[in-house]
């Protein structure tokens, strides 16, 4: 059991795969969005929008989880590089790197847009 698990998740936390699934999770999220601005009407989400002052809200929302995202892809690419050495895996650290340097720099952006008001 504990070798059919171990490889399941391998299958599981390979780049390739793991990269899909947050691709199709993105998707799903960004559909859901979609559908709830689609079914509303303009002045309900008008006035749903101005009466919990949502407007600074969904942009630190955006920020949050494209950060997130490059940040889970960073640490993907990073365990795919400490798993295969070859010269392949610097080009694939590089990456890592620059989608962490890109998602704290989003975080910081945040912070400096929370602590600006």
């Amino acid at each position: 059991m504990s070798k059919s698990l171990r490889k399941y998740l391998d299958t599981l936390l390979d780049p390739r795969n793991m990269t899909l699934i947050l691709v199709v999770a993105a998707a799903f999220l960004l559909g859901g969005i979609i559908y709830i601005l689609v079914s509303a009407t303009p002045r309900e989400l008008q006035a749903f929008i101005i009466q919990h002052n949502m407007y600074q809200s969904i942009n630190e929302l955006i920020v949050v989880v494209v950060a997130y995202i490059f940040g889970a892809l960073s640490l993907i690419y990073m365990y795919s590089t400490m798993r295969k050495k070859s010269m392949e895996t610097i080009k694939t650290a590089g990456l890592a790197l620059l989608l962490l340097f890109i998602s704290l720099t989003m975080l910081s952006y945040l912070y400096y847009l929370k602590n600006a008001r």
